[in-house]
């Protein structure tokens, strides 16, 4: 990660986040927190994509997740992703990874 340039990086994560199985992993959430946590100092942008629905993401890891990335994880259809092509660098919701690294 050291060698990322963090003015022209942009990192895609394209995962369900455990909506698929409709589990809860707070295992899989303080792996996820621990990794953002490193990655941010080297991106400029992270956009996250689901591809399902949120009314799936409900009682899952990925309702916990969207909620600390303070509702900016995206689905995977063409409204959010004219909206992640739009986006300014999310630089807030990176900060918010490293205010919840504790998870």
């Amino acid at each position: 990660m050291p060698k990322l340039h963090r003015q022209r990086t942009v990192v895609l994560i394209l995962s369900d986040a455990g909506a698929a199985t409709a589990t809860y992993s707070q295992e899989r959430i303080e792996g996820i927190s621990k990794f953002l946590t490193a990655l941010s100092p080297c991106i400029r942008q992270l956009i996250w994509l689901n591809p399902l629905p949120p009314q799936r993401w409900e009682q899952t890891s990925a309702w916990t997740i969207d909620a600390v990335l303070n509702g900016k994880m995206l689905t995977y259809e063409p409204a959010s992703l004219q909206t992640a092509a739009r986006a300014i660098p999310q630089e807030n919701m990176i900060k918010t990874w490293q205010m919840y690294s504790h998870l």
